[in-house]
């Protein structure tokens, strides 16, 4: 068997058991990049050297077509830079996003470090996300062709744990840094 195809089969059989990551879409990229991945570090600390950001997000996507795509963001981020060569980072967000019948609520933390000897140019971040998400269907809002199925008795909501260990390169080009 060649190599090409052994390889293959071995990323079918690891990626059986891979989970992706469940967000919304987000169009700021540049206010959210903490929550889309939560290793970066926030633009306001590159742009205007803030060590605490804190930010709030609403969306609404469709607008004029009932039940539209909804998402609201609360986000705070800490930076601590005077570490000698390990940066703190820390900070956390809520998230709520409803399409319809289908939506979730989720609050995370995280907590990691940038190790770094200036992290305002070039850096390695790591952050540990934790998490609690809740998923729900609202039943009303369904129409179902048969009107006895189980799924259409109740309204179905759970709750998940959600963790996470990312990381982040930062590589910031300066010239005027010789």
């Amino acid at each position: 068997m060649n190599k090409r195809l052994s390889c293959y089969i071995a990323f079918m059989l690891f990626s059986l058991s891979c989970f992706g990551q469940q967000l919304p879409l987000f169009t700021q990229y540049h206010d959210l990049q903490s929550v889309i991945n939560p290793a970066a570090i926030t633009s306001d600390y590159f742009a205007l050297d803030h060590n605490v950001s804190i930010g709030a997000s609403y969306r609404t996507q469709w607008v004029g077509i009932n039940n539209n795509p909804q998402t609201q963001v609360l986000r705070g981020d800490y930076f601590n830079a005077d570490g000698a060569g390990f940066s703190l980072l820390a900070g956390g967000s809520v998230m709520n996003d409803q399409t319809g019948p289908t939506g979730f609520t989720g609050i995370y933390g995280k907590i990691g470090g940038v190790i770094s000897g200036d992290p305002a140019y070039e850096g390695l971040s790591l952050a540990l996300n934790l998490g609690m998400v809740q998923y729900r269907v609202d039943i009303t809002e369904i129409k179902f062709r048969d009107e006895n199925d189980i799924l259409a008795m109740e309204n179905q909501a759970e709750v998940f744990m959600d963790a996470g260990l990312v990381c982040f390169i930062t590589d910031r080009l300066d010239p005027i840094r010789i």
